[in-house]
């Protein structure tokens, strides 16, 4: 090697040197984030669940032995059975609503810090 090139290539060698090494103890710690994830199953009561079952309807010979006075309050009555189980259907569904919307309150409190 030429003796100017020596003296460079030394210089060259110590900076990579000194690079490296001050270079590997200055790392910084990582910082580890953990996100836990808690699962909360709350089931809906059976009381909401239960079926709602209409009233069955009369016979074919007995309703077609009615007058006709009677066959419109048979089927008056028969809607208004129908009514008021859609209501309680109804009614449960809105039940179900709000106690999914109570359980997402729920979760979301305790998950606050």
């Amino acid at each position: 090697m030429s003796y100017v090139l020596r003296p460079l290539f030394l210089m060259l060698m110590l900076t990579v040197i000194a690079v490296f090494t001050t270079g590997c103890a200055t790392t910084k710690e990582s910082v580890k984030v953990v996100h836990q994830t808690k699962t909360v199953y709350l089931s809906i009561p059976d009381s909401l669940t239960t079926p709602v079952i209409p009233s069955r309807p009369v016979e074919k010979p007995i309703y077609m032995s009615y007058t006709d006075k009677e066959k419109e309050l048979y089927l008056n009555g028969v809607v208004l059975d129908l009514y008021k189980n859609l209501n309680t259907c109804n009614g449960n569904l809105t039940s179900i609503r709000k106690l999914q919307g109570t359980m997402k309150e729920a979760v979301t409190h305790e998950s606050k810090p």
